[in-house]
């Protein structure tokens, strides 16, 4: 049954910050973070002659200890976790994000925390009274769901969506026993199982970005990416297991295309990639192929099917032969060199619909859509983790995945028409050297009266205003009551 809520409520819901600490920052420049928070109650007024409450619901990986040195997969040492948190929290460019938090609660509004799958570190008692600790607040003011549960606001149910993910399920089973044991000074008796994407993180991106920064960033990702990576580099190609265990990680990810629970919160593998559209395959195969050649058919290999003496071949390759070093001598790109890349390129992403706002398509929001066609008593499903924002009608109500406020890079489709290839060069020049168009951050907003039904509900893009003093939000798409008003 749905709960109800007392005068009724605003949701502000954010997810997937990734805050961590200069390694190197996913948010370039936190003003607008720090803006929004401070600004809250000015962009989305709340109705006080209905005794309307406000409340920010931060969705899941705010702080991600995955990016935090010392690089840990998980970080279970409750010493270890504050240190990691008080990095980000006092030691970053972050820490006007957490004295904005404090004055938020101060005024008295609301502030909730969901679990994601970069900061369980969070769940732990230390690291959860040192948050609390930081910025001021009392803990009967903050709402901690950090056991699996999701966030319930009357009609609307809020959850960040790795639950969906066979590639990063969270461990709740240990993790509460992990909790209960620390509660009372204690070992647990078991370890968490990590998830395959905490690993992933740990032994491939983490080795990538330093010399890489888009490696995060950059949309869509898997096979484009990894192409990318290997046509700038080809002495990774020494490293080809480890790129195929990234591009595996990204097709378990997609495995629960149904959205279907998890089957089990432990034990999940990484092994096995899932198997290829073949129609897809086919219409890639041509252009693909004369780019990449021998490189993409052992990408696309088990580990175990790969010779040993296809991957020594690499170590002969010139060293100075990759595109990152021709540009980073400020050489120019061979122009054939070049179209190829091009062409294979526009072929990947004239397939892609990760941009589309309307998209059901995906673990998270085909999730989204079972829990609303069986729910009854629900109008409303928002997620993160997927760093792709979505406002989509469907039958039941309305899902909204909240995006991300990390830097997201998209390729622009621009550079990969025909004739463009100087303009692709300088693209490939500004992705090597961190210079970054970013997408702009996004939120969800969810209006709920008194009786937990939905008022209205929308997905913003924000910005600075042109002096950096003020947060200016667009509706990206709404329903309901006009945002703004009261």
């Amino acid at each position: 049954m749905s709960a109800r809520t007392q005068g009724g409520t605003r949701a502000v819901v954010i997810s997937d910050l990734h805050l961590a600490n200069g390694q190197p920052d996913l948010i370039a420049d936190p003003r607008l973070l720090e803006t929004f928070i401070h600004q809250l109650d000015r962009v989305f007024p709340v109705d006080i002659h209905r005794g309307e409450k406000l409340e920010l619901v931060i969705n899941g990986d705010f702080v991600d200890f995955l990016n935090i040195q010392e690089y840990s997969e998980w970080t279970p040492d409750p010493a270890q976790a504050v240190k990691k948190l008080l990095d980000v929290t006092d030691r970053s460019r972050f820490s006007g994000v957490f004295d904005a938090l404090g004055e938020l609660v101060a005024k008295g509004h609301l502030l909730t925390m969901v679990l994601g799958n970069h900061d369980i570190e969070l769940a732990l008692p230390a690291v959860h009274a040192a948050f609390l600790s930081r910025i001021g607040a009392d803990p009967r003011k903050v709402l901690w769901l950090t056991d699996g549960r999701a966030h319930r606001i009357g009609s609307v149910l809020i959850e960040h969506g790795n639950r969906y993910d066979d590639a990063n399920v969270n461990d709740y089973d240990g993790l509460r026993a992990l909790v209960s044991a620390q509660s009372r000074g204690e070992q647990a008796a078991r370890p968490l199982e990590v998830s395959p994407g905490s690993k992933l993180v740990l032994h491939v991106v983490n080795r990538l970005k330093d010399t890489y920064p888009f490696v995060n960033l950059l949309q869509p990702l898997g096979e484009l990416l990894l192409l990318l990576l290997l046509e700038l580099e080809p002495s990774l190609s020494w490293e080809m297991d480890m790129l195929r265990r990234l591009l595996r990680g990204k097709q378990l990810a997609e495995r629960n295309q149904a959205g279907a629970q998890p089957k089990k919160t432990t034990n999940v593998s990484a092994e096995g990639a899932a198997e290829d559209d073949a129609e897809t395959v086919q219409a890639e195969e041509v252009e693909l192929q004369a780019t990449f050649g021998e490189t993409r058919t052992q990408l696309r290999q088990r580990a175990e099917n790969v010779a040993a003496g296809a991957l020594l071949q690499s170590m002969f390759r010139p060293s100075g032969d990759g595109m990152a070093a021709l540009l980073r001598r400020g050489e120019a790109i061979p122009l054939e060199r070049l179209r190829r890349l091009r062409v294979a390129l526009k072929r990947i992403l004239d397939s892609d619909e990760s941009g589309r706002i309307d998209s059901l398509e995906g673990p998270c929001a085909r999730a989204a859509k079972r829990l609303l066609r069986n729910g009854k008593e629900l109008e409303a499903v928002v997620m993160g983790h997927t760093h792709l924002p979505r406002f989509v009608r469907a039958e039941g109500g309305v899902y909204i995945n909240t995006g991300t406020w990390i830097d997201r890079l998209r390729f622009p489709k621009a550079v990969v028409e025909e004739g463009q290839e100087r303009a692709l060069e300088e693209y490939l020049r500004a992705l090597c050297e961190d210079r970054r168009a970013a997408s702009p951050p996004t939120c969800g907003e969810l209006r709920i009266d008194e009786s937990g039904a939905l008022r209205g509900a929308a997905l913003h893009e924000l910005r600075l205003s042109p002096d950096a003093q003020a947060v200016e939000q667009t509706v990206v798409r709404g329903i309901g009551q006009p945002q703004g008003a009261v």
